[in-house]
Parts: C-alpha cells; sequence; structure tokens
C-alpha cells in the first residue's frame, strides 16, 4: 500500500518475539494509566475555571462555593422561566 516495490520480507517466529511481550505489555499498562491522569486534569482544571468564573450562577456571593452547572442546564432553566406565566 505504500506503493513500495522491493520490500524483503522478513522470515520471524512467535517465539523471537515473545522475549518482549512483558515488556510490551508494561509499556501499554503505563501509557493508559498516563492518559487516565492527563484526562482527570483536564477535568479538575476544567471544573477549577468554571469555579473561579462562578460558571452558572449570576447571582453568586463571595466566599461561597459555587456549583458547576452544565450550559444546557442553564439554557434549559432560562427557557422555563421565560415560558412562566405573569400574575396580573
Amino acid at each position: 500500500m505504500a506503493e513500495k516495490k522491493s520490500v524483503t520480507p522478513l522470515d520471524m517466529q512467535v517465539e523471537e518475539l515473545e522475549i518482549y511481550e512483558e515488556k510490551f505489555r508494561t509499556a501499554l499498562d503505563g501509557l493508559k494509566h498516563l492518559v487516565e491522569e492527563e484526562k482527570q486534569t483536564k477535568v479538575d482544571e476544567s471544573d477549577k475555571a468554571r469555579r473561579k468564573k462562578r460558571f452558572g450562577l449570576p447571582n453568586a456571593k463571595k466566599g461561597k462555593e459555587p456549583k458547576v452547572t452544565s450550559t444546557k442546564y442553564i439554557k434549559r432553566q432560562r427557557k422555563a422561566i421565560i415560558k412562566q406565566p405573569t400574575n396580573k
């Protein structure tokens, strides 16, 4: 598929590659843990930024921990408030 015409096939036995299996599995496990840690770090940073901006709480008071709220939830709440009938 790489359009190489002069590729020499390697004649190898499975036993020759088995010596690398443990190192490969260890490297994969390490990578898995690294990705999970990075993902959690990104989530934590995002939550911290939202709290810092007091995201979703327009009337939040200083000193109180703001609640992290999704933008979809806020939009639904605003629509519900707009749809409420006025008492006159």
